[in-house]
């Protein structure tokens, strides 16, 4: 299903916030969006092209993050997520880099280069607080980061850029 109103409506506000370099924090939709923007492409459907089925939201399964990422930081190197997509990021735009990967290797998580960028594929707002059901790590510490991503600093290690946005 598509909705052009609310593409064109992302669309300018995204090309806003990457022209102020204000952070962003990207999921699902959203994760595949700013891909597309920044030159990525996209899976149309992971069933019909790769065989798997990402889009049951009754279904977490592993994700590895890469060393060095803020999903790592928090999280360690294997955890389990949701999954409630049928579409995936299949190559990056320009600036992001991967940091976690489903086990069969689908794009799960991203940061950028240089801005202040998180993303993730996965619903990780679904998996915090009263949302949160004891079979993925509560992603409460993610969001804390992100939102001192937010706060205006003097203190370079806040800056904002690249893999060391902030001291937290």
């Amino acid at each position: 299903m598509t909705d052009p109103l609310r593409t064109s409506y992302e669309l300018c506000l995204t090309r806003a916030f990457l022209q102020k370099k204000k952070p962003i924090l990207a999921i699902c939709r959203g994760f595949q969006l700013l891909n597309c923007i920044l030159g990525g492409t996209l899976y149309q459907d992971l069933v019909e092209q790769l065989g798997y089925v990402h889009n049951n939201p009754e279904i977490r399964h592993g994700v590895i993050a890469l060393k060095g990422s803020v999903l790592y930081r928090y999280f360690g190197c294997d955890f389990k997520t949701n999954s409630t997509h049928h579409q995936a990021v299949r190559r990056l735009g320009n600036g992001l880099y991967g940091t976690a990967y489903s086990v069969e290797g689908i794009i799960e998580a991203y940061e950028h280069e240089e801005l202040p960028i998180l993303g993730t594929q996965f619903h990780p707002e679904c998996l915090t607080n009263l949302l949160w059901d004891g079979r993925t790590p509560d992603f409460a510490p993610y969001f804390r980061y992100f939102t001192a991503l937010c706060r205006p600093s003097s203190d370079p290690e806040c800056s904002g850029k690249g893999k060391g946005y902030s001291s937290i």
